[in-house]
C-alpha cells in the first residue's frame, strides 16, 4: 500500500492523523510522514489499518451501508 491510498482510507474513515495515530498506535507525525511518501507504509500500519476498517464494517458504519445499497442495486 502506498502512501496515497493510506491517505485516501483515512480521510474516507474520516479521521485526522492525530485521530488514527492514536487508534494504529504510532504518532501523527508517523502517519504524516508514510502519507507523503517520506517512508513507506508499513506491513503492520497496513494490517492495523485494514483491521480498522473491518471493526468499522462490522459496527455497521454508515458509509458502508450506503455502498452496501448501492452495489445491491
Amino acid at each position: 500500500m502506498d502512501g496515497k491510498l493510506y491517505k485516501r482510507l483515512r480521510m474516507a474513515l474520516g479521521l485526522t492523523t492525530s485521530e488514527l495515530g492514536e487508534k494504529v498506535g504510532v504518532g501523527s507525525n508517523y502517519i504524516s510522514i508514510m502519507e507523503n511518501g517520506k517512508k513507506p507504509v508499513s506491513e503492520l500500519q497496513a494490517m492495523k489499518l485494514k483491521e480498522l476498517i473491518e471493526q468499522r464494517y462490522k459496527e455497521g458504519d454508515e458509509c458502508f451501508k450506503i455502498l452496501k445499497e448501492i452495489f445491491n442495486k
